[in-house]
């Protein structure tokens, strides 16, 4: 009995190990084809093409401003389209997380990243079908010149 428990133990183990991804760098030509608004971790995938956010999701726009202080702030509109196919007939609401970095430097186009001088915290936004939502990052450092905002699915 003692060995099925123990063999049991080591195969649920060894299963939660089996899922856990390698941390590789990335490639020089992914990282310059980024641009300052990316959707990661695309939650399903069908036979027919995913159905993450990326296939709901519009940016509507995205600006970098100063604030009358001198600390950088990002606007970015989104907007929840809705079915992106014709069979998709209502497309889903789903909750969105948002993540500010700010970079000394612009990101997009570029191979090399400095070091971030911040990273916001994660914020959850609720979208429903059609609704479009203003998101605003402040930095309470002053001299970005660049920044990426980050959207994800959890």
């Amino acid at each position: 009995m003692k060995k099925i428990i123990v063999s049991m133990v080591c195969l649920s183990l060894l299963a939660g190990c089996a899922s856990m991804k390698s941390a590789n760098p990335v490639e020089k030509k992914d990282l310059a084809e980024e641009s300052s608004v990316v959707v990661v971790r695309p939650n399903r995938y069908t036979l027919l093409g995913t159905q993450s956010v990326r296939d709901y999701l519009e940016v509507l726009y995205e600006e970098l401003s100063v604030n009358p202080a001198g600390y950088p702030i990002v606007r970015v509109g989104v907007r929840n389209k809705g079915g992106e196919h014709w069979w998709d007939l209502r497309g889903p609401d789903f909750t969105l997380y948002a993540q500010a970095v700010f970079y000394r430097d612009p990101v997009a186009g570029t191979d090399v990243r400095s070091a971030p001088l911040y990273r916001t915290n994660k914020q959850p936004v609720p979208m429903q079908r059609g609704e479009t939502s203003d998101l605003v990052f402040v930095a309470p450092v002053k001299g970005a010149g660049g920044y990426q905002v980050i959207f994800s699915e959890n």
